[in-house]
C-alpha cells in the first residue's frame, strides 16, 4: 500500500488498476501483432533505408472502413531536405495468392496484377519521415479514405522502391499485403470472382 500511495493509487483500488492496466497492455500487444500482417522489408543488399514494422489497420479492411498504413525503420545514411522519393506499385489477386503451403506468394508476376505504379514525393505525403538521419528511427502513418464499393475484394499488395531524388540512387524497399473482404457475407458481393 506504501507503493500505491507514493505512486498516487487509491490503495483500495491498486491491485485491480494494475490488473487493468496489465490487461490492457495485453490488448494492445495483441491487436498490435495482428496489424502487423504480411509484410517484408524487400530492400536490395545494398539498401540504407531499413523497416522494422509495416501494417495495415485494420487487417483484414472490411468494405466500408477507412484504413490507416503505419510504417516504422531506420537509416544508415543522411537524405537531406526533401529528398526523399519513391516507385509505388500497387498489385491485386483473387486466386492463387498463397503457395501449396499455404504461405504468401512474393513474386511481382501471376497471380499478381499491377494495376498502379507511380512515383512519389515521399516527404510531401509524409513529412514525418524528412529528412532521413543516419542512426535514427522514423515513423509515419497515413489515413486512407474508404474504398470505392465497387473495388472488388481479394489481397492488395503495396511495394515502394525508395530512392534519393538528387543522385537516383536507390535506398531501400518496402512491401505489404492485405486481405480486402466484404462487411457482408461473400456469397451477397456484388462482384465475387469465385462464384
Amino acid at each position: 500500500s506504501d507503493v500505491y500511495k507514493r505512486q498516487g493509487i487509491n490503495a483500495e483500488y491498486g491491485d485491480e488498476f494494475v490488473a487493468m492496466v496489465m490487461f490492457r497492455a495485453v490488448l494492445c500487444l495483441a491487436s498490435l501483432q495482428m496489424a502487423l500482417g504480411l509484410w517484408r522489408d524487400c530492400g536490395d543488399t545494398n539498401a540504407t533505408l531499413h523497416f522494422q514494422s509495416v501494417g495495415s489497420i485494420p487487417d483484414p479492411l472490411h468494405t466500408g472502413q477507412n484504413q490507416t498504413i503505419f510504417k516504422h525503420g531506420w537509416s544508415d545514411v543522411d537524405i537531406p531536405g526533401d529528398n526523399l522519393a519513391s516507385t509505388f506499385s500497387q498489385y491485386w489477386c483473387f486466386t492463387h495468392c498463397h503457395n501449396a503451403d499455404g504461405s504468401i506468394k512474393w513474386n511481382t508476376g501471376l497471380p499478381w496484377v499491377r494495376f498502379l505504379k507511380i512515383e512519389v514525393d515521399v516527404c510531401k505525403d509524409h513529412p514525418d519521415m524528412c529528412p532521413v538521419s543516419a542512426g535514427k528511427n522514423f515513423s509515419t502513418s497515413a489515413v486512407h479514405p474508404k474504398l470505392n464499393p465497387l473495388t472488388p475484394h481479394g489481397w492488395y499488395r503495396s511495394q515502394q522502391q525508395y530512392h534519393d531524388k538528387r543522385t537516383g540512387e536507390y535506398v531501400g524497399c518496402a512491401d505489404m499485403i492485405f486481405q480486402y473482404i466484404s462487411a457482408a457475407r461473400e456469397e451477397d458481393a456484388v462482384f465475387n470472382p469465385l462464384n
